[in-house]
């Protein structure tokens, strides 16, 4: 057994976070790059299945078809639409739930790594699955308190940029037949969306390493993780901005294709499936190869705040107890790191004069 690593257990800036969770994914032969990895490649396949089940079905072509204009409700066949928005609803909803389980399990294989190895230990891909496993209970409810907070979250960012959307709209008159809507109608309702997720998401980051170290799941480990970003949000902030950037953007920036034209003549030139496949299969890949990066400087989060609560005392001691192993080599409880002993009484620091003798 080693010994435990200090530098855990201290405050980091933002950049010096993004760089230890990148090397935190790659150290040891990239065991937590690869635990997280294993996880979510099921996942991304289902996703990127049901992707092509849309497109094979024209559910997908029949909605942008409605949004672009270029199509009108009333023009369709009642029964045609609502089993298309039924279709894209119920497929979104599993590939969601599936994926929300799975980043949440892959990011607590990766905190529980980052948390061995602050204790002077190591642990495999394989010992952090099985790790995985047995806390499935707590990853199942906290993913989906996780799950039902952003879903809020969004519901509530969507509702100014809507009301924005929907008054540059009446203010533009009525929309024609084969008419995309303005530029501006399809941007405001993310102008709001994006600022409210990322509120949330500060104060959701600890989560995942919350259930792996404190075996906290569901509303629990959310209110844990509240407390420990409270306080630190522009911290925070800069912190899942910058991965967000590094290890989100480039996967959403591929899927923000399947809008545009050149996604439109890749359908026509390889047919429906095989284009979707192209587009969704690519920006999966890409989410899949980044996503556990994301993950470790999530961990790493985790450390760093606790690091910052003054009201809290945080060691290898600390750790060991909240994770439930042994403690490593050097540590001992604090009351035993230094002797203590009480301070001298009166009667033995001072010594009193003999009495006179009689004569």
């Amino acid at each position: 057994m080693g010994t435990p690593d200090v530098s855990y257990f201290r405050p980091r800036g933002a950049v010096d976070l993004f760089r230890s969770g990148v090397n935190e994914c790659l150290r040891a032969g990239g065991a937590a790059w690869v635990a997280a990895f294993g996880i979510l490649v099921a996942p991304t396949v289902i996703a990127v299945a049901g992707q092509a089940a849309l497109a094979q079905t024209g559910a997908m072509e029949l909605m942008q078809a409605l949004q672009k204009g270029e199509m009108r409700p009333e023009n369709l066949d009642p029964g045609e639409m609502f089993g298309a928005i039924a279709l894209i609803v119920g497929v979104g909803a599993v590939t969601g739930i599936i994926s929300m389980l799975a980043h949440y399990a892959g990011g607590v294989a990766v905190a529980r790594i980052w948390a061995e190895r602050a204790l002077g230990r190591s642990l495999s891909a394989v010992e952090a699955w099985d790790f995985v496993l047995g806390r499935a209970a707590k990853i199942v409810s906290g993913a989906l308190v996780m799950l039902l907070v952003l879903a809020g979250a969004a519901i509530i960012g969507q509702i100014p940029g809507g009301i924005i959307a929907a008054i540059i709209g009446m203010s533009s008159g009525p929309m024609q037949p084969g008419v995309s809507p303005p530029l501006i109608m399809r941007l405001v309702p993310m102008f709001t969306l994006v600022p409210a997720i990322l509120a949330v998401t500060v104060y959701l980051v600890a989560m995942t390493a919350v259930t792996a170290v404190e075996n906290l799941g569901g509303f629990p480990a959310l209110g844990r993780s509240f407390r420990l970003a409270g306080g630190q949000f522009w911290h925070v902030l800069g912190a899942i901005v910058l991965a967000g950037l590094a290890f989100t953007a480039p996967s959403m920036a591929v899927g923000a294709l399947a809008q545009t034209e050149f996604a439109g003549g890749l359908r026509e030139s390889l047919g429906a499936m095989a284009g979707t496949l192209v587009i969704a299969g690519g920006s999966s890949l890409l989410s899949l190869l980044l996503s556990p990066f994301l993950m470790s400087v999530q961990a790493g989060l985790y450390f760093d705040l606790r690091s910052r609560l003054r009201d809290e005392r945080f060691t290898a001691y600390e750790l060991a107890l909240d994770a439930g192993v042994e403690l490593p080599d050097g540590v001992v409880p604090p009351a035993e790191e230094t002797a203590w002993a009480p301070p001298p009484s009166a009667s033995s620091d001072v010594s009193l004069p003999p009495p006179p003798s009689a004569s």
